[in-house]
């Protein structure tokens, strides 16, 4: 059984609900989802063996309910525009189609086709199976309930000439997505396609005709391989593809040979390139940075001939984190507990290293003492005149403030008494 890998993608439009109205906003479906430009990515392209054709395979799409005695069902008109049907549902469990009408499953994988193409007429809300001549497999036609299924052709495009190539969705019942290009498609040497990241081309039919992005230029390479991936499915009754390129010649094709092959064991060697280099940034994590696209001379083979042309390639940066340090200072102050005060960031460099400092200003307690000087005066009252301020470290190495009092007191006083003799009458003092 096939090993599908399901990749994770950028889902860009909301699930539709253009059947629970009478507006067509299908139109907002394909009108927004689509890239655009005319450069796509591609790879080398080594002396390898390959062969011209497109890798299909065939899924079916199930009824919304279906009755087997009459033959006839009611259509499923939500589920092929459902973000879990493109995003892998597609083929359901994985197992081969064993009769459910409700159900999704593979029909067939492993086909081969140049040219996709068709137009068949069938009635609405019956299931109706047909040999598709266009799809192959060990020389005999897939048997298709071409009434509801769903297809995936993916090949490498290989240009042989250099030139601005068109790409036109003609025409579509019920609808189409058209990927080209490395990372659009699928990746490079991956031989796993994307279930559905991007898409240059894309439509479907409405009650008000086919709506969407319907033709795009895009300039290719002589000899460069680019991924194309197409999807298309079919609801119910009528089912149409009509997807044509018009070369540099202004010639148009419908059928594919020469143009889209099957590459065998390419080399991851062979895989778009690209120089990388480390830089420093301020985040916390490390990233990819794209910063620039360049050219170089490559020998590409085509058919057995030799050609040298031209891939580009994209320089990528890796962005690590600086180197983080920290210091810490610290101050004192009247408060009762430890706080931080700042906290500052800076750029430094040492030893050709570049290191993000993050300096951290701390505050604690401060552990004061009080010293008293007294001198006597001949004051009679005990007074404090001056006081000072100074710091010291004490024998435990932490800074101590120191608070000095100068304080005066007065002179110790003592009572004498001296008698003597006057020549006056009345005894009297004298100090």
């Amino acid at each position: 059984m096939k090993n599908f890998i399901i990749r994770p993608l950028l889902f860009f439009f909301t699930i539709l609900s253009f059947f629970l109205s009478l507006i067509t906003p299908e139109k907002s479906l394909v009108e927004s989802t689509f890239t655009s430009g005319t450069s796509v990515g591609g790879c080398s392209a080594p002396n390898v063996a390959f062969s011209s054709f497109f890798l299909v395979d065939i899924f079916y799409y199930p009824w919304e309910s279906y009755s087997t005695s009459t033959n006839t069902g009611t259509g499923n008109f939500c589920l092929y525009v459902s973000e879990a049907y493109l995003t892998g549902g597609y083929i359901g469990s994985g197992s081969l189609y064993s009769g459910s009408k409700t159900s999704v499953s593979i029909v067939s994988y492993y086909l081969t086709s140049t040219n996709l193409n068709f137009n068949i007429n069938v009635p609405g809300n019956t299931e109706t199976w047909q040999y598709m001549s266009n799809f192959q497999k060990n020389g005999q036609s897939a048997y298709v309930p071409v009434s509801n299924f769903a297809f995936l052709a993916t090949a490498y495009l290989v240009p042989s000439q250099t030139g601005l190539y068109t790409f036109n969705l003609n025409n579509v019942d019920d609808l189409a997505i058209i990927s080209i290009g490395d990372g659009v498609a699928f990746d490079c040497c991956c031989t796993v396609p994307y279930v559905f990241m991007q898409a240059q081309l894309g439509a479907m039919w409405t009650s008000n005709g086919v709506q969407g992005i319907k033709t795009i230029q895009l300039q290719l390479t002589q000899g460069v391989y680019y991924p194309i991936r197409v999807f298309y499915v079919n609801r119910n009754s009528q089912a149409i593809f009509d997807f044509t390129y018009t070369d540099p010649s202004g010639v148009s094709h419908s059928d594919w040979t020469n143009f889209a092959y099957q590459i065998y064991n390419l080399p991851s060697s062979y895989c778009p390139y690209g120089a990388q280099t480390t830089v420093p940034w301020t985040g916390t994590f490390t990233t990819s940075v794209a910063y620039s696209t360049e050219t170089k001379p490559i020998t590409a083979y085509f058919n057995g001939q030799a050609y040298v042309t031209t891939e580009y390639a994209t320089d990528y940066a890796v962005a690590t984190p600086i180197s983080r340090t920290t210091t810490q200072s610290t101050t004192y102050w009247t408060g009762s507990g430890t706080t931080t005060l700042s906290v500052t960031s800076f750029l430094t460099t040492s030893n050709s290293q570049t290191y993000i400092v993050t300096s951290y200003l701390v505050a604690t307690p401060e552990v004061s003492a009080t010293v008293t000087r007294t001198t006597s005066y001949t004051g009679t009252v005990t007074q404090t005149y001056s006081t000072s301020y100074t710091t010291f470290a004490g024998t435990d190495g932490v800074e101590t403030a120191q608070t000095i009092y100068f304080v005066q007191t007065p002179i110790p006083r003592t009572v004498q008494t001296l008698t003597t003799s006057w020549t006056g009458k009345v005894i009297t003092t004298s100090i």
